[in-house]
Formats: C-alpha cells, sequence, structure tokens
C-alpha cells in the first residue's frame, strides 16, 4: 500500500506518538488480511526517515478499508500506534558502552489467521541490545472484556490512571520491553518519599460505572514485580476492587500481592456487584517508598453469570420449602420446556426469616437450552429473579431480567446473582425468592442460595 493512501484525518500526523522533527515521514512494510468484508493493514510508522536511524521512533498501527484502491483507510478507533518502538535504554548490561535506542526497534509487522480454528494472530519482531528482548513477538488477536481503559498500558501513557491525592506518588508508564510483562508497555511507581515511609493510602485506582450492572460479577487481577535489580529491597502492593455508593465505600475486598524481581500473576474470586453500587474502584497501594513497583497487563471483567458460585445457606429444587408452580424433576434439578409448561413460577420459596440487617445476596445456579430445545426467540426476558418480602404484603425487594445473552454457554449451569438489602425494620421478616419462567425455551434449576 502506498504512503500517500492515508490522508486527512487518517494521517500518521495524528497518531499517539511524540514524532521527532519534522514528524512522521510516512510508512514502511505492511501486512494485510481480508475479514469480515475489510481488509485489515499492519503497517510500520517513522520518524527522521526509512533507512532506519538509531533512537528514532518506529511504530505499527493498524488500518482498514472495504476497498484496496480506496486513498483513505480508517484507523484503528481507539488511536495509533497499537505496538510502540522502545524510548528508554535498551542496553542494561553495558555492552555497547554507549545507550542507544535500535533503529527500526519494531519490525516487519504479520496478521496472519490460523486456517484450523480461523483465530487471528499478529506477529512482530523487536531489535534490541539484551538478547533476551531481541526476538519475535506473537499474540493471538482476541476481543476483552476489560472494563479498565488502557488497562495493559497500551496506549504507552497514563490515560485513564489516577494518582490517589495523599502524598507525592510518581508514575509514569516504561516503554522498555524488558521489565515488563508482555513485551510491550508496563506503569512504573513509587511513593516519591524515600528514605521516608510511604504515607498510609498512596496508591493509584482508575473507576468505572456500574450503572446498568447490579448483580452482575466481577473479576480483576493483574501482574506485578519490583523494577529493580537482584537484591534490591522488595514491598508489597495490596490490590483492591472497592463497590461505591454516591456517598461512600459499599464493599471492598482485596488481594495481598507479594512483589519480587520477576512478574506474579495475580487473580480474584468472583465478586458480585451490590444493588446500590454507581462505581467500581480498581486500586493498587505502595507500601515500601524503598522500592519502585511495576504492573501491567491489569483487567476488571464484568460479566452477568459465572460457572460455578459460593453458597452460604443454600436449597436444592427438592429442599423443603421450596415450591414449583410449573415445570417438573429432572436429572440433578427442576425444568420448564416450551409446549409442556405455561408461563409461571418454576421455583419459589422458602420463607426465610433469619438474615441480618446490610446487603445480601440470593443466588441461582440455572441452565438454558438451544434453539433445538423448545422455543427460542432470541428476543425478550428468559426469566426473572425476584427477592419479595411476605411479611410485608410481598413487596419486591430485588428484582433481576435474565436474557438468552446472560448464559455463557447452552446446557451448562451459570449462577447468578440478586443482591439486596435488610433493613433494621424488617429484621425477622419472612423473605421468599422467586425465579419467573417466560416460555422462551427450556430451564433447568438446580440451587437456590442466600449469603
Amino acid at each position: 500500500m502506498p504512503s500517500d493512501a492515508i490522508v486527512d484525518k487518517n494521517d500518521l500526523t495524528f497518531w499517539r506518538e511524540s514524532w521527532d522533527a519534522p514528524g512522521a515521514i510516512g510508512v514502511g512494510a505492511g501486512s494485510i488480511l481480508y475479514e469480515d468484508s475489510y481488509y485489515y493493514l499492519l503497517t510500520e510508522g517513522a520518524d527522521h526517515n526509512l533507512g532506519c536511524t538509531n533512537g528514532q521512533h518506529w511504530d505499527l498501527g493498524l488500518f482498514r478499508s472495504s476497498s484496496l484502491v480506496s486513498t483513505t483507510w480508517d484507523q484503528f478507533p481507539q488511536g495509533n500506534p497499537i505496538v510502540y518502538s522502545t524510548r528508554v535504554s535498551d542496553y542494561p548490561y553495558g555492552a555497547p558502552p554507549t545507550l542507544v535506542i535500535p533503529p527500526c526497534a519494531v519490525d516487519y509487522g504479520q496478521l496472519f489467521k490460523d486456517p484450523q480454528d480461523s483465530a487471528i494472530y499478529m506477529k512482530h519482531y523487536r531489535l534490541s541490545g539484551n538478547a533476551a528482548v531481541q526476538k519475535h513477538y506473537l499474540y493471538k488477536l482476541t476481543r476483552t472484556q476489560n472494563a479498565l481503559k488502557n488497562g495493559d498500558l497500551w496506549m504507552a501513557d497514563t490515560s485513564f490512571w489516577n494518582v490517589f491525592p495523599i502524598g507525592p506518588t510518581n508514575l509514569i508508564v516504561s516503554r522498555d520491553p524488558a521489565n515488563s510483562a508482555d513485551g510491550n508497555q508496563y506503569i512504573a511507581m513509587n511513593c516519591g518519599t524515600n528514605p521516608v515511609p510511604c504515607q498510609p493510602g498512596q496508591s493509584i485506582y482508575q473507576d468505572v460505572s456500574a450503572a446498568g450492572r447490579k448483580g452482575h460479577w466481577i473479576t480483576y487481577g493483574g501482574k506485578f514485580a519490583t523494577l529493580d535489580g537482584a537484591g534490591a529491597p522488595t514491598g508489597a502492593l495490596v490490590m483492591a476492587e472497592f463497590q461505591l455508593s454516591s456517598t461512600g465505600i459499599v464493599e471492598a475486598t482485596s488481594q495481598l500481592v507479594s512483589a519480587t524481581n520477576s512478574y506474579v500473576s495475580v487473580a480474584s474470586q468472583s465478586v458480585p456487584i451490590l444493588a446500590d453500587t454507581s462505581t467500581i474502584r480498581y486500586q493498587i497501594y505502595l507500601d515500601s517508598s524503598l522500592a519502585t513497583f511495576r504492573a501491567d497487563e491489569m483487567y476488571l471483567n464484568i460479566s452477568p453469570s459465572v460457572s460455578e458460585c459460593s453458597f452460604g445457606a443454600h436449597w436444592d429444587q427438592d429442599s423443603p420449602g421450596i415450591g414449583h408452580v410449573i415445570g417438573r424433576s429432572e436429572a440433578d434439578g427442576w425444568s420448564a420446556t416450551h409446549g409442556l409448561d405455561s408461563p409461571g413460577f418454576l421455583q419459589y420459596g422458602p420463607y426465610v426469616a433469619s438474615l441480618s440487617a446490610g446487603n445480601h445476596f440470593a443466588k441461582w445456579k440455572a441452565m438454558i437450552g438451544g434453539e433445538s430445545i423448545g422455543l427460542d426467540t432470541g428476543r425478550g426476558p428468559v426469566a426473572r429473579i425476584e427477592v419479595v418480602d411476605s411479611s410485608a404484603g410481598y413487596a419486591v425487594l430485588a428484582s433481576r431480567l435474565l436474557t438468552r445473552e446472560d448464559w455463557n454457554r447452552e446446557m451448562q449451569y451459570d449462577c447468578f446473582a440478586l443482591p439486596f438489602a435488610i433493613l433494621p425494620a424488617q429484621i425477622g421478616h419472612q423473605l421468599e425468592f422467586r425465579f419467573w419462567w417466560y416460555d422462551k425455551g427450556y430451564v433447568r434449576l438446580q440451587r437456590l442460595g442466600v449469603d
């Protein structure tokens, strides 16, 4: 593709890059993949010249067009580049004595599809004075569920990451692949108080809206390490997930991360979102002024359901106190099928009066059938889960509609959470937990639980 095919708003001068004067000079080698009526172009972008010069920017960007003869190609919507050249010393071992960013640092990017499973991959080669970094890099391109923006630092800056207003915390994004978890960028941070201890609360964070996600599930994690070499003091990070209401903290779940000189992967258990949560905060606390920490591949995933969930008090569908208006006992649960059942309560009860004041969760474990099992309209709710105060005229305390898209897969159980709150005046009231079926296909319930 000729370099003059990228014009107007798609010009390389609009890349998220601080090009050296006089700016970007065009594109180098490229690779094109045809997929879903579009041609996707992965190509090199550079400043200085295309002959490769020490210290220059040499990045990879992604474009697409529905026609190979078009003179205007659309850029990657979130902005280019998608792979960045090194902008710090890439010769950590002292050879050669003069530290130089290598020329054409990222080159010969390629896009290709695996003919067996149709997975799409990106490959490129990275030049470096460090033999451990100079090699081919292969990435599988997948759709992300990450609710964090710039969570893996692909933007090569601190966009969307905030320093908590306690203490002089230092925060930068480094483009040195030798100290990253995946050959790309990472966050480097410290308290900025050496030798004075860190102040309690020194941290960085990012907020995510919880609008429309009540009862959904959160999983979060990342990779963390110290920046310094062997023998440097090692500190610890605390990674926390806070659920914030409009007036303050509702709930927080934390994971202690002991940082080492190599990356440690940390992943949380699934956590349901509370009814009054408006904001989810992903926060990383620093504890040692003697260490500089690095973080990479951070994520916060939000899903309508999970495959498994823990239960406090729980009831199977044949347990005492559980009732059914429709359906029948089948295998390990209670099911309803189009053509055999009319819309109605697939499950109700039991009448629980022992819950304390505060926040709770009702959880249902249920599966849905495929198009060949019953009727599948693909539209509207499949079921409604609800918590009812039967001692207060069957007042509905919480409810949630489930659509087919809320299940991860067919004919396997998923877990659905419904957050609700008990006020002091409701202590001792009898609560009923109900599952209404809308006759949109096959559904089977296995278990109800309350935490």
